[in-house]
């Protein structure tokens, strides 16, 4: 789907975070994704939307691989 973009704007990453939601990744997950995809974007000044995907598989890689600890959140009082 991200293949029939012409350009990086906002509508390629709001369509990016809706499938990343349709993953089942969870909103704030697809939301710190697609906002470090952003930053990665900007900060080497991509322009062509194909590299989208490499960026966004990388980017995925590098938080699963830097997160080997169980977080377990409760809401002990």
């Amino acid at each position: 789907m991200l293949g029939s973009y012409t350009e990086i704007d906002e509508s390629l990453f709001e369509q990016l975070e809706e499938l990343l939601v349709m993953a089942d990744t969870g909103v704030p997950t697809a939301e710190r994704i697609c906002d470090e995809v952003k930053k990665r974007v900007k900060e080497q000044r991509i322009t062509d939307p194909t590299q989208i995907f490499e960026m966004l598989r990388t980017t995925v890689a590098e938080m699963i691989a830097g997160d080997e600890e169980l977080h377990v959140h409760t809401n002990l009082r």
